[in-house]
């Protein structure tokens, strides 16, 4: 009578578990956008797959005023329900500093700041940031120890975009840089999580930088929200039957040609 008892204890315990992961996913479903919005000129859209329940990576646009638009990829340190909830600081962090409409540096230099103050050293998150103004075609963005996102061409040249500083909530202040690329028509921007180039399959072999600069270079002329299904696909066949350690968050950014 007490084992079961007892195993009655724990299996309502459990359940209760289980009930709280199912919401904690549903309400981490609801902090990230579904798709991109809709931008005249540019073919924008996003997807992010989380290894467990819920995760660390973070993406979305945020409307500013005059045509332009805010966007964001961030992948904070640690996994499951730690990084969840720093993940959801971040994002309230980030979004108080965009609507004052402060610069892409000084953005990410309270951000950091603030990041600082209300985690544990052992806590941070990299993170790229942007403006596009839509009217002239220019993004701006400053790279906080994130990914180098891909500017891709149509005439074959590439870059990587670098410019900005150490991941946020290392240090409490921190002077982050700014720079600034104008969209050609036919350009694209491809922003992703480290869950990308660093997922392995039963061989230990990553996916690596190689394999997503050949699906990206042979399929330009995809529409954003495939290019991004795409790459996932790809990432989740490379894995095979090897379990996820990472989430996987791709962010496409195309100027019509």
């Amino acid at each position: 009578v007490l084992e079961k008892a007892r195993l009655d204890q724990e299996e309502t315990i459990n359940r209760q578990i289980r009930e709280d992961m199912r919401l904690a996913e549903l309400i981490q479903e609801g902090l990230l956008p579904k798709g991109g919005p809709d931008i005249p000129g540019f073919d924008v859209a996003g997807a992010s797959k989380a290894a467990g329940h819920v995760g660390g990576d973070y993406f979305e646009f945020i409307p500013l005023r005059d045509n332009r638009w805010a966007f964001a990829l961030g992948d904070v340190s640690g996994k499951g329900v730690p990084a969840a909830l720093l993940m959801a600081n971040l994002q309230a962090t980030l979004r108080s500093q965009v609507l004052q409409d402060t610069s892409c540096h000084q953005c990410l230099t309270n951000c950091n700041k603030l990041l600082y103050l209300s985690t544990t050293h052992d806590r941070f998150a990299t993170l790229f940031y942007g403006r596009l103004d839509v009217r002239s075609n220019v993004m701006t963005y400053c790279n906080a120890g994130h990914e180098r996102p891909y500017l891709l061409s149509r005439s074959g040249e590439n870059k990587r975009l670098a410019a900005g500083g150490l991941a946020v909530g290392i240090l409490e202040e921190f002077a982050y840089e700014d720079d600034i690329v104008i969209m050609q028509p036919g350009d694209t921007v491809v922003i992703f999580s480290d869950g990308v180039t660093d997922m392995i399959n039963l061989r230990d072999e990553a996916f690596g930088e190689e394999r997503l600069e050949e699906i990206l270079n042979g399929n330009l002329d995809m529409a954003a929200q495939e290019l991004v299904d795409l790459i996932i696909s790809s990432v989740q066949e490379h894995a095979g039957d090897k379990e996820a350690f990472d989430d996987v968050t791709v962010m496409i950014i195309k100027k019509d040609p």
